[in-house]
């Protein structure tokens, strides 16, 4: 059976001990803790960790993204991204969460002139270092599969597994964005053939954008009576709400969590 947890970028025009509390009190099981906002509350780790196990939420921290870039041709920036990335490993285990999702790296540019081969490994190069830490800390890495769009080219479960087959660790797996792989064109075949092992989840709807709330129909809507099932053959971990109102942070989540409980 699934576990609901809700992102918290989903409530995060609110101070991120009111994003704790409310999140306990619309009965989600767990929260995913997005470093930038880890950063500027103005807590430390252990007054955030100590604050989520008195509401009884479950934990997992999601990387910074913000300026990025894991397969940067740009050697500093690629330094500073991993950099940010094993620091956002540590502060997952202060926080005693056993999941933090990281973004894989994309395009420098559209006119580098190195092969995309040299792309691969330096994407190769950077899990495997992450994924030491990762096993160090006692923490499992999922890497996020990426909308399809200029300069990502780690989309599809073809991609991933070219990642997490290469380094081969029991602590590198993969967080499927249901929106993202959306965005392929090809969901629903994606998930019923889908092999990887998966260790988070992370639901919102798409139509010509991404991560609309969950709750919303857009046209062409992301169906998920059918998604649902074919993920629970393969997994029965948390499903992470994602989709952000601004101005409707509360009646946002609320309705997200009605949505989730009227399908689970």
């Amino acid at each position: 059976m699934f576990k609901t947890a809700i992102s918290s970028k989903v409530l995060q025009g609110l101070p991120l001990p009111n994003i704790i509390e409310y999140a306990a009190r619309l009965g989600f099981d767990g929260i995913e803790l997005w470093m930038h906002q880890l950063a500027g509350c103005g807590w430390s780790l252990k007054q955030v960790r100590e604050y989520l196990q008195k509401h009884h939420l479950c934990c997992q921290v999601h990387a910074e993204t913000r300026d990025t870039n894991l397969a940067s041709t740009n050697p500093g920036i690629r330094a500073e991204s991993l950099r940010q990335a094993a620091y956002a490993i540590q502060c997952a285990r202060d926080l005693d969460a056993s999941v933090i999702t990281i973004h894989p790296g994309r395009l420098t540019s559209q006119k580098d002139l190195c092969t995309r081969d040299h792309l691969w490994d330096l994407q190769v190069k950077a899990f495997d270092e992450l994924a030491v830490l990762a096993g160090k800390a006692g923490l499992v890495i999922g890497i996020e599969n990426m909308e399809a769009r200029d300069k990502e080219f780690v989309v599809g479960e073809e991609h991933l597994a070219r990642i997490i087959r290469s380094i081969d660790s029991p602590h590198l797996m993969a967080t499927l964005d249901i929106a993202h792989l959306y965005s392929t064109g090809s969901l629903y075949s994606s998930l019923d053939n889908w092999t990887l092992p998966l260790v988070n989840v992370h639901i919102s709807q798409a139509s010509e954008e991404m991560h609309l709330p969950i709750h919303a129909r857009p046209p062409g809507a992301i169906d998920y009576t059918k998604v649902f099932p074919a993920l629970a053959r393969r997994y029965s971990g948390f499903l992470v709400v994602e989709g952000f109102q601004a101005g409707q942070e509360k009646d946002n989540a609320r309705k997200s969590m009605e949505w989730l409980q009227s399908l689970l």
